[in-house]
């Protein structure tokens, strides 16, 4: 993700280039969105091209192994009919619904109070190298007979974070329901 969308942004940005990658300011990025596209459309043809010439296919033997379509439905249906299925099914379907919103238009009203886009890039990027590192060292908290707790604890604890700032928002009067992530920031 962050080859495919931070990186090209970035390095294609005058005022990003200039700030942190040059010693004297220049004109345009480093390098530019169609020379990038570019280069890796032929990296892409090299390494498939290589990958068909050198890599030869191995029998795995599952031929002694037959299911057919409806046994394969079967199996899937057999797990979701199981209860905790169902909840982790429910809880991780509808976990973004509830608040999508304070998610979505972050960086929409990050821009409106005047943070540069370069700013937004370089803070998803450490957001990404954060989101990378961080289950390393809770992995001994969530681990266990029940990995999946903390996530079913915390998600309705973000609910309710979400519904006080709608009913917050709504009591007021004078915010509209696009103005609660303002007050999202400042809890």
């Amino acid at each position: 993700m962050f080859i495919g969308s931070v990186c090209p942004i970035l390095l294609s940005s005058e005022q990003f280039c200039n700030r942190y990658l040059r010693l004297t300011p220049g004109p345009g990025g480093i390098i530019s969105i169609k020379s990038l596209i570019f280069l890796w459309g032929v990296v892409f043809l090299l390494i498939t091209t290589l990958v068909t010439i050198f890599k030869k296919e191995k029998d795995t033997g599952l031929e002694d192994v037959k299911i057919n379509i409806f046994q394969n439905y079967k199996l899937i249906w057999s797990l979701l009919e199981l209860s905790s299925m169902r909840v982790f099914l429910i809880a991780v379907l509808t976990s973004t619904i509830g608040y999508s919103t304070m998610d979505t238009v972050a960086n929409l009203k990050l821009i409106d109070a005047g943070v540069s886009r370069d700013d937004i890039m370089l803070m998803t990027t450490a957001m990404s190298v954060l989101r990378i590192f961080l289950p390393l060292p809770l992995a001994k908290y969530t681990g266990g007979p029940k990995p999946l707790s903390l996530y079913m604890k915390c998600t309705p604890i973000r609910y309710e974070k979400c519904i006080y700032i709608l009913i917050f928002c709504k009591s007021k009067n004078e915010y509209t329901l696009y103005e609660a992530d303002r007050i999202h920031f400042r809890f």
